[in-house]
């Protein structure tokens, strides 16, 4: 099975079977939930691998999770989601082998170049949350009590007159649509927030406000309130962070292998990050950087606002840092 599973995760634009589910009832869900076991296997296999000393073997696997990651991340939120997760699991796994490896300087390079090919999640999520949002309208469209309770709603408490007076007469594809605006129009400003150049405090920050404003502006609406609650507008400002996570862990990762390949060269742990490090993305600097008695750690220099805590990352080298022993 993990044999397959390697092939599998080879394949450029391999699908894993969710957009050809089969007639026995097989929901997305569970089909993800399978992919989600898969990739504990293999990360079981690959600490397995770590232990015993086959450490180019274990990278092999982790790549292979970050291939099945990419593969099934953008159809829709909860392939994202499930991806998130499939890809944290690998990275997590690769921070346990890299603490065991002794000092290999081919290796790590090697490494470094293999992780800088393979891209993991995607880093935007706008596919899958235009995805998800075409689906709930696709089911508002086949809901007729939903539409007509939507219609009498817009005949009551719609903001002017003329759309009060509209209302008996408005189809159904008039009302989707007069819900598809307004959430469409915050789609596209949070995208544009999220593809700026802002610090992740600012986008953080600006994401929020235009959930919030969203909300107080179409509190009445039913049809907008209606697509808000099916598309978890809510819940857009946290799956941001997420995302900001997955780069902040993939990134100190990079940085890690960094310190490490140092150490083989010189047999000396580095005063400091490598200047060619990647960033924090929280900060949008360099990670903080502690010596240990059992290695390093790598440290954002701001919070996950969503989480309120600052992420860390602990690395060790066999047997202990002698430096600060």
């Amino acid at each position: 099975m993990i044999h397959t599973l390697g092939i599998a995760a080879q394949i450029p634009q391999c699908t894993w079977g969710i957009r050809h589910l089969d007639t026995a009832g097989f929901s997305e869900i569970s089909l993800l939930g399978q992919i989600r076991q898969l990739a504990f296997v293999l990360a079981l296999d690959t600490r397995t691998l770590g232990a015993d000393g086959h450490y180019e073997a274990a990278f092999a696997r982790c790549l292979t999770m970050r291939r099945l990651a990419r593969h099934i991340g953008e159809d829709t939120m909860m392939a994202y989601l499930v991806s998130l997760s499939v890809d944290g699991l690998a990275q997590q796994t690769l921070q346990y082998v890299l603490c065991l490896l002794p000092p290999h300087a081919d290796l790590l390079r090697g490494l470094r170049g293999q992780l800088a090919a393979v891209p993991g999640t995607s880093r935007s999520m706008e596919k899958a949350v235009q995805a998800d949002f075409e689906l709930v309208l696709e089911r508002m469209r086949s809901d007729a009590n939903l539409l007509e309770w939507i219609r009498q709603d817009l005949a009551k408490n719609a903001g002017d007159q003329q759309t009060k007076d509209r209302a008996p007469t408005l189809t159904d594809e008039d009302i989707l649509a007069l819900a598809r605006e307004p959430y469409q129009r915050f789609l596209d400003g949070v995208f544009q927030v999220m593809d700026s150049d802002m610090p992740y405090e600012q986008k953080y920050t600006e994401i929020d406000n235009q959930t919030n404003r969203l909300a107080d502006n179409y509190a009445n609406d039913l049809g907008v309130l209606c697509v808000m609650l099916s598309g978890s507008a809510n819940q857009i400002v946290h799956r941001y962070s997420l995302s900001v996570r997955n780069v902040a862990a993939y990134n100190a990762l990079k940085t890690a292998v960094e310190v490490y390949l140092v150490r083989a060269q010189t047999g000396q742990l580095p005063k400091s990050v490598p200047e060619h490090a990647p960033k924090d993305p929280f900060s949008g600097q360099a990670f903080e950087y502690e010596i240990t008695a059992s290695g390093f750690i790598l440290r954002c220099g701001a919070k996950d606002l969503y989480e309120d805590r600052v992420w860390q990352y602990e690395f060790k080298i066999p047997f202990g840092n002698p430096e600060r022993s």
